[in-house]
């Protein structure tokens, strides 16, 4: 064999190579294109199917209506749209309880800076406060040592907080012996002295009222 007849053969090689890779990428798009549409006319029977069980209970839920039959009118209502209905009120329960906590939370840290131990006070004022929503918004319902409502307002509150002797020694400025925010080196001891004791008994009359356990 030449060097003639060897390019020639290289030129058939080359050739027959082409034709194939030629072949199989035909062959490939064709099958290709043949699967997205079957998938195609998968999708679009779904779809048909879907729609048409819809228009049913729509004609069934028009029928229903007019012949006056309200019971099975509701039972359709909420077979097609119950799952949806109870998804977004739990979304909706959720997002108030976050809004209500943070709320509750804000009015917690501005009374429990009143008091000399601001995370003692968070603990005991935690089921004094109640933040919940009403027809005039959200509202701060404040209670007393028996558990009773004694305001709605925060500054309120703090006055109510400071006139009661069970809390006078745990806060800021307050002389539990009447004395004034300063008071006799006397009396300041004393208070000092029995601060445990005072803190002990406000956390029982708080549990005797329910507001702690």
């Amino acid at each position: 064999m030449n060097l003639e007849d060897l390019k020639s053969q290289e030129d058939l090689d080359s050739a027959l190579k082409a034709a194939v890779s030629e072949a199989l990428e035909t062959e490939t798009a064709g099958l290709k294109s043949k699967v997205e549409e079957l998938l195609s006319e998968k999708k679009t029977e779904a779809t048909k199917r879907k729609e048409a069980e819809e228009a049913a209970k729509s004609k069934d839920l028009e029928a229903a209506k007019a012949a006056g039959k309200i019971e099975e009118v509701e039972k359709a209502l909420s077979e097609k749209y119950g799952g949806e209905i109870e998804k977004l009120k739990a979304d909706l329960a959720g997002r108030d309880s976050e809004i209500l906590t943070g709320k509750k939370e804000t009015v917690l840290e501005s009374l429990a800076g009143k008091f000399t131990s601001p995370e003692t006070a968070r603990l005991m004022l935690a089921n004094m406060v109640e933040t919940v929503r009403s027809e005039d918004g959200i509202v701060n319902n404040f209670k007393g040592l028996d558990g009773t409502v004694v305001t709605t307002d925060t500054a309120k509150f703090a006055e109510y907080l400071s006139s009661q002797d069970s809390f006078k020694p745990l806060l800021k400025g307050v002389d539990s012996s009447g004395g004034g925010a300063t008071g006799s080196k006397g009396n300041a001891s004393g208070a000092s002295g029995s601060g445990e004791t005072v803190k002990e008994r406000l956390q029982a009359r708080l549990k005797e009222s329910g507001l702690t356990k």
